[in-house]
């Protein structure tokens, strides 16, 4: 089977490829999917579409190879034609997909209809990444897989905003609005599989406030490093990078099952943030050894972050300079 390909299309473009002709009759479904539908947001740019990679003939009719259907948001695709929606998007995020007949194809809709159109996490951030002109290029950013990792940076640098690490409608486009620069950045430095979430999280978080402090390069050094499997172990003591990379790159880590449960996130990315800010000031140490966490995770590195940084204090003196 061919790779999934992926791109932005202009709904002009969008708006040419035929629907699939096996689609529910969607002037029936118009009443019950009007409170979905009328109000344009994020997750409704992520859209489905299926191409024949041979002829096929179905309930009689042939078509060709490499004829194309939206196999997915085809209501939506109704309500944009007829002005059922208070906007009409300008561009879409398109997922293609390759079926050898129209029988497949039609398993391949059967799949998308049974959950309801009910986009992933990682799709919607894919939705609000358009919505605000974004234009990632790299697998890991463009596909929307670190949602877990802006739900704990957004949380414990803006608690106020966010008091919980949940994603939350109507939060998304906030924290991605916040997060806009260091998701750039991030994209534009092609993270490899070793990027897990709760590194990726320590990276937005430590990009965010080295920033205020005018030390940002030391963390783009650092993902540099991170990425090659960069190692200084011949010596006692190590820098913050080799610490990351022993604990994430090697197959039996030590010190974490690393995943991302409630309980498993906040002392990884304190981990992981201890080790940068070591990275930062030079600092080598023989053995990271956690601390115990009191009151669950309220006095870990993760949570006190922002106040080791003077994080609203320094922000709010930039807003104001």
């Amino acid at each position: 089977m061919k790779e999934l390909l992926q791109k932005i299309l202009n709904y002009e473009e969008y708006n040419l490829i035929p629907t699939v002709p096996f689609n529910r009759d969607v002037e029936l479904r118009i009443k019950k999917a009007m409170s979905k539908f009328k109000i344009l947001i994020p997750e409704h740019l992520v859209v489905q579409i299926g191409i024949l990679t041979k002829d096929s003939i179905y309930h009689g009719i042939k078509y060709k190879k490499d004829s194309e259907f939206v196999i997915d948001s085809n209501t939506r695709k109704y309500f944009w034609k007829n002005d059922l929606s208070d906007k009409i998007p300008e561009t879409l995020y398109a997922t293609y997909h390759y079926y050898d007949s129209m029988d497949n194809m039609y398993a391949g809709y059967q799949t998308f209809d049974s959950v309801t159109s009910a986009e992933s996490t990682s799709e919607k951030m894919t939705g609000i990444a358009i919505l605000l002109g974004l234009d990632f290029k790299s697998p890991k950013i463009q596909k929307g897989t670190y949602v877990t990792a802006l739900n704990y940076a957004a949380h414990a640098l803006y608690p106020e905003l966010f008091p919980d690490v949940s994603s939350k409608a109507g939060l998304s486009i906030e924290k991605m609005r916040l997060f806009r620069d260091e998701l750039i950045l991030l994209d534009e430095m092609n993270l490899g599989q070793k990027f897990n979430q709760a590194v990726i999280s320590a990276l937005l978080m430590s990009l965010k406030c080295h920033k205020v402090n005018g030390t940002e390069e030391k963390i783009v050094d650092f993902i540099d490093k991170f990425q090659e499997g960069y190692s200084d172990c011949r010596t006692k003591d190590k820098c913050g990078v080799t610490h990351v990379v022993e604990e994430v790159h090697k197959g039996n880590p030590e010190l974490f099952v690393w995943g991302t449960k409630r309980k498993e996130m906040p002392p990884q990315i304190s981990f992981v943030l201890q080790n940068i800010d070591h990275y930062v000031t030079d600092t080598k140490t023989s053995r990271y050894t956690p601390k115990p966490f009191k009151n669950g995770i309220k006095d870990d590195y993760y949570s006190n972050y922002r106040d080791k940084h003077g994080f609203v204090f320094m922000s709010k003196f930039q807003e104001a300079a």
